[in-house]
């Protein structure tokens, strides 16, 4: 189970650079225009991809599924991370909160230059490949002080380390319990006292999730100059920019929970079809 916990831990990583960017959305035919343009749909898309590789990595540490069992167990994390419904979800939810100005002021914001810019360099970190160069690059992005300083004032603004930190849990939670269903086929996976394990370590968890948090800012605004990133600041501290990130972060937390939930309910039926048991809920 050491192995097995330290693993988990390392999708921290993984998950942060695809949800730390993910923190944009929320009345009517605007909010389609306002999703597509924050890049939210971009960013939700490789959501199953997360899950997945947390999958093939647990068996390449020694969880073996079989051929037919992983591709069950894929299909099953496309067939619930499905990034149209979450999507869909994060609108329906939060189309209340937002009055057409607001969502015409948003969007005015990520049609701008400065606004394309800024998303167009946000969707293009949050990939694997970008993860490997920051993660390469972590002594020298943390020598810059003074974009290290901004990008902890981005991480408020925005809140990503909170999301990152709960994206991050349930997607720990949904590979932990297709390894322990695999591992243990004949019984119900037993997900509260692993949830217990991962809220007991939230404090080394945050440290690690902020700094990674950070240095993904660093390395994503490099090349914006000072000036602009300023006028980014002054941008999220706007009231309707924070009304704005906080609903879409915590749609983005429920969904995420409901995928990992349905996906869960599934994995006995993929992998011990006979006994067709339940995983327990957190």
């Amino acid at each position: 189970m050491k192995s097995t916990t330290q693993y988990l831990l390392k999708l921290v990583a993984a998950a942060t650079l695809s949800t730390v960017f993910a923190v944009q959305v929320v009345a009517e035919t605007l909010l389609d225009d306002l999703i597509s343009a924050c890049g939210l749909s971009a960013q939700l898309a490789q959501m199953p991809e997360l899950v997945k590789a947390g999958v093939r990595q647990g068996a390449d540490q020694g969880v073996a599924f079989s051929e037919q069992e992983m591709e069950q167990v894929l299909a099953g994390v496309d067939e619930h991370f499905i990034p149209e419904r979450m999507q869909a979800e994060n609108t329906s939810t939060k189309r209340p909160l937002l009055a057409v100005g607001e969502i015409e002021e948003l969007l005015a914001w990520y049609r701008s230059p400065l606004g394309r810019q800024i998303t167009q360099l946000e969707e293009q970190a949050s990939s694997a490949e970008a993860l490997a160069a920051i993660m390469e690059r972590a002594d020298e992005l943390l020598k810059d002080e003074e974009r290290v300083a901004i990008a902890k004032e981005l991480d408020k603004a925005i809140g990503a380390t909170d999301i990152s930190l709960e994206m991050q849990k349930s997607t720990a939670l949904a590979v932990f319990a297709a390894m322990s269903k695999k591992m243990s086929p004949g019984n119900a996976v037993k997900l509260e006292g692993y949830a217990k394990q991962i809220d007991a370590m939230s404090p080394q968890l945050r440290a690690g999730t902020e700094q990674l948090v950070v240095l993904s800012f660093v390395y994503t605004y490099e090349n914006v100059d000072d000036e602009n990133l300023n006028r980014y600041q002054r941008t999220l501290a706007n009231p309707v920019f924070q009304k704005f990130n906080e609903a879409l972060g915590d749609a983005l937390v429920d969904s995420m929970a409901k995928s990992v939930t349905l996906w869960i309910e599934e994995l006995p039926a993929i992998l011990d079809p006979q006994a067709g048991g339940q995983a327990s809920s957190v």
